[in-house]
C-alpha cells in the first residue's frame, strides 16, 4: 500500500501543468463569459441588438474554427508547449483589446483573435495532457483545461458586479496575470515526450519523463515503450490517407461529434434562456424583449450546473469505467429531452415553466458531463500518437463548425415546427447515440497510450463491444 501511495505521489508533476492550463483556460473562460455577464452594457455601449451580439459568439466560432485549423499544424511542427504559449498569448492580447475596443469592430476582431487563441490552445493542451500523465491520472489531466474553462465562464457571470468598471484596471490584471503564467509555463512546462521521440530528441525525451515520473527506471521503460509504438513511417494526412485503421478511429470520433451536436448537447444550454422564453410566449402569453437582466438568475444557475458537470467528469473519470460514464451522462440527456418534449406541450402555469427550467439545468449537467469527457479524454485517447494532433485538429474543427450551425438554424427550427417536436428530434438522435455508444466506444481507462495504440493497429480496439 505504501508503495502504490508513493508512485501515485512521485505523478503529481502532470497535475500540477495541467492545473496551469486550467488557470490558463479560464482567461478564455472569462471572455466568453462577457459575452453573457455585460450583454446588456455591450447593447448600450455599441447601440446593438440581441442578434448583433449573438453573432459576437459566431464571430469568437469562426476564430476558434480557424485556430483548431493552425493549431494541428502548429502543435505537430512547433511541438506542445509552443502552441500552449502561442493560443494563449493569442486569448491574453485579445481579452485586453476587447476590454479598450471603442467600436464594434474592435470587438469583433479582438473576438476573432480570442477564439483563434482559443482553438490552437485547446488542441495542444488536450493534446498535451493526454500524453504527459500517467494512465491512472490521464482522465484528471485531460479534464483539467474544460473545467478550467468553465469555472471562467462562471466566475465573471456569477461575480460580475464585484468585477472592475475601470478598463484600465480590468487591462493590467489581465496583462499581468498571463504574463506570470506565461513565465511559469516557460520554465516548469516540459515538452511532451512522446512528440520529442517522434522529432527524434530520444534524450531530451528521457530527461522529460524523468522529471514527469521522478523516477529514471519507470521513465526508461515508458521511453522504450513510446520508442516502439513510434516506428510509424507516416504521419497526420499521410497517416490518414495510408491508414484504414486510422480512418476508421477518426471517422468514429467525428460521427459521435455529429451526433452529440444533432442531439442538441452542445447548444441547447447555450440557448436554454431563450428555449424558456420561447415556452413562456408560445404558451403562456408572456412578452419578454432580450432584456438579459430577465433571466439573470436561471443563467447562474445553469453555470453553477455546468461547472458541477466539469467537476464530475474530473472527479469521476479515472474511478470508473469511462465508456458507462459517458452512456450514463447520454441516457440522462435522453431522459431529460423526452421528459422536456412533454412538459413542453402543456402550458396551463407557471408550474410548467419551472418544471421546463429544472429539466434544463439536468440536461446542462448530463451535457456538460459528456462533452468534457468525449472531447477532452477519449478523442485524444483514441488517435495514435503519430496523428493525434491532426485528429484532434479536424474534431474541434467538426465541433466548432456543428456548434456555430445549430446556433444559427435553432430559432428558425423551432419557429418552422414546434419546441416539443425539436426537442422529441433530439432525444431519437440521443437514443441513436446511445446504442453507437454501447457498441463502439472501447473502455480507456487505467490503460497506457501505447497499449491503447497496439490494440487500434492490432484492429482490437474499435471492435470490441466494452459493456458486454
Amino acid at each position: 500500500m505504501q508503495k502504490s501511495l508513493s508512485i501515485k505521489d512521485r505523478h503529481v508533476r502532470p497535475l500540477e501543468m495541467m492545473f496551469l492550463c486550467a488557470l490558463m483556460s479560464g482567461f478564455f473562460g472569462i471572455n466568453l463569459g462577457s459575452l453573457f455577464a455585460f450583454r446588456e452594457q455591450l447593447s448600450y455601449l455599441f447601440m446593438l441588438d440581441s442578434y448583433d451580439l449573438d453573432n459576437v459568439l459566431g464571430v469568437f466560432l469562426l476564430g476558434a474554427l480557424a485556430g483548431a485549423f493552425l493549431g494541428g499544424f502548429i502543435v505537430s511542427g512547433s511541438g506542445r508547449r509552443i502552441g500552449i504559449i502561442l493560443g494563449f498569448v493569442f486569448g491574453a492580447a485579445a481579452d485586453c483589446t476587447g476590454v479598450l475596443a471603442p467600436s464594434f469592430s474592435t470587438l469583433l476582431l479582438s473576438e476573432i483573435a480570442a477564439g483563434a487563441g482559443f482553438g490552437i490552445f485547446m488542441v495542444a493542451s488536450t493534446v498535451y495532457g493526454c500524453e504527459i500523465a500517467a494512465s491512472f491520472m490521464r482522465g484528471r489531466c485531460c479534464c483539467l483545461p474544460a473545467v478550467g474553462c468553465a469555472f471562467g465562464i462562471g466566475f465573471v457571470i456569477i461575480c460580475r458586479d464585484l468585477l472592475p468598471a475601470n478598463s484600465g484596471a480590468a487591462v493590467f490584471l489581465i496583462a499581468g496575470s498571463a504574463v506570470l503564467l506565461c513565465c511559469a509555463v516557460i520554465i516548469r512546462f516540459p515538452e511532451s515526450p512522446r512528440w520529442l521521440v517522434r522529432a527524434g530528441f530520444n534524450e531530451a525525451a528521457l530527461a522529460s519523463l524523468i522529471f514527469l515520473r521522478d523516477d529514471q527506471m519507470e521513465a526508461a521503460r515508458e521511453l522504450a515503450l513510446i520508442n516502439e509504438r513510434g516506428r510509424l513511417p507516416d504521419r497526420d494526412l499521410r497517416l490518414f490517407l495510408h491508414s484504414g485503421i486510422y480512418r476508421s478511429a477518426l471517422w468514429l470520433l467525428l460521427i459521435m461529434t455529429f451526433f452529440i451536436h444533432m442531439a442538441g448537447i452542445a447548444f441547447i444550454p447555450y440557448a436554454s434562456l431563450d428555449l424558456i422564453s420561447r415556452f413562456q410566449q408560445q404558451f403562456l402569453g408572456y412578452f419578454y424583449t432580450y432584456s438579459y437582466d430577465y433571466g439573470y438568475g436561471f443563467i447562474k444557475a445553469a453555470v453553477t450546473v455546468g461547472i458541477f458537470g466539469a467537476i464530475t467528469a474530473l472527479w469521476l473519470s479515472d474511478r470508473m469505467k469511462r465508456t458507462g460514464l459517458l452512456l450514463g451522462s447520454i441516457i440522462a440527456c435522453l431522459v431529460t429531452l423526452i421528459l422536456l418534449s412533454g412538459a413542453s406541450l402543456f402550458g396551463f402555469s407557471n408550474i410548467s415553466t419551472i418544471l421546463l427550467s429544472a429539466l434544463v439545468l439536468v440536461f446542462i449537467y448530463a451535457s456538460m458531463l459528456c462533452l468534457v469527457l468525449f472531447f477532452f479524454v477519449f478523442v485524444p485517447e483514441l488517435l495514435p500518437t503519430a496523428g493525434r494532433e491532426f485528429g484532434v485538429s479536424v474534431v474541434y474543427i467538426t465541433c466548432f463548425a456543428a456548434l456555430l450551425g445549430g446556433i444559427n438554424e435553432l430559432n428558425p427550427v423551432i419557429g418552422y415546427y414546434s419546441l416539443s417536436f425539436f426537442f422529441a428530434f433530439c432525444a431519437s438522435v440521443c437514443a441513436l447515440l446511445a446504442v453507437f455508444i454501447s457498441r463502439k466506444m472501447p473502455e480507456t481507462s487505467a490503460i497506457a497510450l501505447e497499449t491503447l495504440e497496439t490494440r487500434l493497429f492490432e484492429d482490437k480496439l474499435l471492435s470490441r463491444k466494452p459493456l458486454s
